[in-house]
């Protein structure tokens, strides 16, 4: 569940909230001829906070697992990379905790290229030039306005993985064979400017690094997996996604609410209360980036 979604759930439940507190009253001072509607309606409404308040939890706990399990991963990404000291590691995990990076990061990434890039795996490699990458495909920034030192060394890659052999299992194939050609061309020609504004052509930014994970992530994915098969199988049983029958339990108790809404019992108006939430009612705003949970290649 993402946020938003959570938090139209939350507004929805404390609408109902309110319906449970109006039919309440209503039932204190309904006639007995109404009484069985308003107490339909309530049972309805408690059920559906009860519903709502369960979802939340557990979409929660879902989250709160996965962050660990993403941390887990960090760290054993980390590690791997031996041929870094301990300083070294804790930069190459604050990359790995971002899905992709912003200018704001422009500074820390030119220091790590200059000092640390060459000292990477190549899967580590993969990761830290994903990020890079997802920075363009999101407009943070174009590829020309990257640090200098963090162009030489992704243009370095690029050439390399454009004259690779394997290129014909990767994203890059999508990449029409001129530009290819145009880039190639240019950076054997010692043309580093065209080679980088080549670059920020559609086909580079659509494709160049996109794997939604690397080979790194999937085998340190299924080794933490291994690992904690128990731990993550009990958790799995803990967080059950709401079923459907339970989700259609839920329309028939929202629609059990409805019957009642044109009511005006004893002075207590309903309609208000059960007015369902539109788009209009959520929170306008942009949502703010880089703070998503980390995607670990994707």
């Amino acid at each position: 569940m993402t946020e938003s979604e959570s938090k139209f759930d939350e507004m929805e439940r404390d609408r109902l909230q309110a319906v449970v507190s109006a039919l309440e009253t209503a039932l204190a001072v309904s006639s007995p001829a109404s009484r069985s509607v308003v107490e339909r309606g309530l049972q309805g409404a408690r059920s559906q906070v009860e519903f709502l308040n369960k979802k939340l939890k557990d979409a929660q706990v879902e989250r709160e697992n996965h962050a660990r399990e993403q941390a887990a991963l960090v760290a054993t990404l980390a590690e791997r990379e031996t041929r870094l000291n301990s300083e070294e590691k804790r930069n190459y995990s604050g990359f790995l905790e971002k899905s992709f990076f912003t200018k704001s990061d422009f500074g820390s990434l030119e220091q790590f290229y200059a000092k640390t890039w060459d000292r990477l795996s190549e899967r580590g490699k993969d990761e830290i030039s994903h990020r890079v990458w997802e920075g363009v495909r999101r407009g943070e920034y174009k590829f020309t306005e990257l640090p200098k030192v963090v162009q030489q060394k992704e243009m370095e890659r690029a050439y390399s993985r454009l004259r690779s052999s394997a290129i014909g299992s990767a994203d890059e194939t999508r990449i029409p064979a001129k530009d290819r050609e145009d880039f190639i061309r240019a950076y054997e020609e010692g043309k580093r400017e065209e080679a980088a504004k080549i670059l920020e052509r559609e086909s580079f930014k659509q494709n160049m690094f996109r794997g939604a994970e690397s080979k790194g992530v999937k085998q340190a994915s299924v080794e933490i997996g291994r690992d904690e098969q128990g731990k993550t199988a009990g958790l799995a049983i803990a967080t059950p996604r709401p079923a459907v029958a339970v989700q259609q339990q839920a329309k028939a108790e929202r629609d059990s609410i409805g019957d009642i809404s044109d009511l005006n019992l004893d002075g207590v108006k309903l309609a208000d209360a059960t007015q369902p939430i539109s788009s209009s009612d959520m929170p306008n705003g942009k949502p703010q980036k880089g703070t998503d949970t980390p995607s670990l290649g994707g």
